[in-house]
C-alpha cells in the first residue's frame, strides 16, 4: 500500500506530518546535528542568557524578602513623613530593615495627628505582638491647629499611654522636622517655634524609657531636600531620613 499523503497547511493549529524514517540506526547522541557525508556539520551551540540587570520592581523583591525571622522587631509609627521614607526604602540599598538585623514594620500614614496616634497604636497591637523598639514620627500635623500648650499635654498622654501598653519595649521619639512651608499658618517662626518645644517634650519624656533620634541635617531647610510641597522629602531628603534611623536604631538595637 502506497505511503499516505499529507498536504501541507499554513494554519499554525495545524498537527505537523510525521517524519519519515529513512534509516534504522538509531541517532547519535552527540552536540552536533550529524547529516550525510556530503553535507556539512552544524554545530549547535548552546549558552546561557546574559544576565539582566535589576529594575526597580526587582530591587522592591529584593528588599521584602529579607531573612531575619529571628530578629528584633521594631515599629516606625508616625505620619506621611514615615510612609514616604518606606517607599524610599524599597529602592534604596539599605532596604526596608534599613540594613540592620531586624524586622522593621513601617506604619505611616497621612494626617497622623496626636490624638489619632493611641487609636492606630491600639489597631497595630491587635497584629502584632509588641516589638523591641517603637518609633514615634508623630505631631507635625497638629503644629497650627491645636494650641501649643494643648499639643505639649498631647506628647505626655502619648509617652504615658505607650508606656503603660508596651512596658518591655524601648520607647523612641524621632525628632519633628521643619517646614518650608506649614499648612494652618503663614507664621513660619511661630510654627518652628511650636515644633521646637514639641520635640523638647517628646525628647524629654522619652529618654526615660527609651531615647530619641535627632535629623540635624533639615535644620536650614535646604530646598533640594523638600519636594515643592515644602513639607515632604525629596529622595535626597528622604535617604538622609532613612539614614539617621537606622544610626539611631543601630544604638537602640544593642540593648536588645
Amino acid at each position: 500500500m502506497p505511503p499516505r499523503k499529507y498536504r501541507k497547511s499554513n494554519s499554525p493549529y495545524a498537527r505537523p506530518a510525521p517524519a519519515i524514517a529513512t534509516s534504522s540506526a538509531p541517532p547519535q547522541a552527540t552536540g552536533t546535528v550529524t547529516t550525510q557525508s556530503h553535507a556539512p556539520t552544524i554545530d549547535v551551540v548552546t549558552s546561557s542568557p546574559a544576565p539582566v540587570p535589576p529594575t526597580d520592581a526587582t530591587r522592591i523583591t529584593q528588599n521584602l524578602v529579607q531573612d531575619t525571622a529571628d530578629s528584633p522587631r521594631v515599629w516606625l509609627v508616625g505620619s506621611s513623613i514615615i510612609r514616604h521614607a518606606f517607599l524610599h526604602s524599597l529602592t534604596s540599598p539599605m532596604g526596608i530593615n534599613l540594613q540592620l538585623n531586624a524586622q522593621i514594620w513601617w506604619q505611616g500614614y497621612g494626617g497622623l495627628t496626636l490624638k489619632t496616634l493611641q487609636r492606630r497604636i491600639n489597631h497595630i497591637a491587635n497584629l502584632e505582638d509588641a516589638p523591641s523598639v517603637i518609633v514615634i514620627h508623630c505631631g507635625g500635623n497638629d503644629i497650627g491647629k491645636t494650641q501649643t500648650q494643648k499639643l505639649l499635654v498631647n506628647v505626655q498622654e502619648v509617652h504615658k499611654f505607650l508606656s503603660l501598653k508596651f512596658p518591655s519595649t524601648k520607647l523612641v521619639w524621632s525628632e519633628l522636622l521643619p517646614r518650608i512651608k506649614w499648612r494652618y499658618s503663614n507664621n513660619i517662626r511661630a510654627m518652628e517655634t511650636t515644633r521646637a518645644r514639641i520635640n523638647r517634650q517628646g525628647m524629654r519624656c522619652f529618654l526615660n524609657i527609651g531615647g530619641a533620634i535627632y535629623h540635624p541635617q533639615f535644620k536650614n531647610k535646604d530646598e533640594y531636600l523638600f519636594k515643592v510641597d515644602g513639607v515632604h522629602l525629596s529622595k535626597e531628603g528622604n535617604e538622609i531620613f532613612c539614614q539617621n534611623l537606622k544610626s539611631g536604631l543601630q544604638q537602640f538595637l544593642k540593648k536588645c
